[in-house]
Order: C-alpha cells, then structure tokens, then sequence
C-alpha cells in the first residue's frame, strides 16, 4: 500500500530474521538516493521512520489485510479501496 506519505509493506517471514530489514534498507536507501538525485540534494530521506508489525495468521492478518485496504478511505482520500490505485 503506497499512501501520499508512507507505505505498508505485508511479507513472509521465511524464519531467516535478516532477510525483511535487509530487504527494506536496501529499498529504503536506493529510492532516498533516487529521490535525492532527481531533486539535487543530500541527506537523510527516510530518516527513523522504519517500523515492524509481526502479524500471526487467521484473524490478525486478516485484520492486517483490511486495515491496508481501507487506509486511503479512512483518510478521506477515496470513497471505496478500489478508487486507489497505489
């Protein structure tokens, strides 16, 4: 889920612990140095705004799933999760 100021990312852990930080540093510092570099400057872009849910199945996933879905509506940014493309 990709909102005007942040983004929600749901995976898999696959039981390796390093792979899901790895994974969003490595996201987070190459769309930082992209965004630096089409706007010509340096610095921190993400800066400490990175945080981790665990999400057991069955209910609280499903819980999980709706929340994202309906992030845009509770925002007031679209009527219906299907009018949000992102």
């Amino acid at each position: 889920m990709v909102t005007s100021n942040h983004i929600h990312v749901l995976v898999v852990d696959d039981g390796d612990r390093d792979v899901i930080p790895n994974s969003i540093q490595l996201v987070a510092g190459r769309t930082g140095q992209e965004f630096n570099q089409r706007k010509g400057r340096k610095g921190a872009y993400w800066e400490d705004r990175y945080h981790a849910t665990a999400v057991e199945r069955g209910e609280h996933l499903a819980r999980c799933m709706v929340y994202l879905d309906t992030n845009m509506v509770r925002v007031g940014a679209v009527s219906h999760p299907s009018m949000w493309s992102f």
